[in-house]
């Protein structure tokens, strides 16, 4: 694996490259994941938790209480091409 940026690489290259991940992870008796990153979890996170059965958590739930709070909200993104409706069902 190269060090390019989340940013300039595809969703299913960012794919198979967390599967290679949480299959060693999965290797070493993981027993839940924290997804610190929110390329990775707006990308990947539904796709990962089809795929495993251990507790994946991702940055969207620290979206839900600021919603709850203002009915107006910014939310800004990189450069990456992730799909405009990713946010639709937080």
């Amino acid at each position: 694996m190269d060090n390019r940026p989340l940013a300039i690489i595809d969703s299913g290259e960012i794919n198979r490259r967390l599967v290679l991940i949480f299959n060693w992870l999965l290797q070493k008796n993981c027993q839940a994941v924290v997804i610190a990153c929110n390329t990775i979890t707006a990308s990947s996170i539904k796709f990962l938790r089809r795929l495993y059965s251990l507790p994946i958590i991702g940055t969207e739930p620290a979206i839900k209480p600021a919603l709850r709070r203002s009915k107006l909200m910014l939310v800004s993104r990189g450069p990456a091409r992730l799909p405009q409706f990713i946010l639709k069902d937080v």
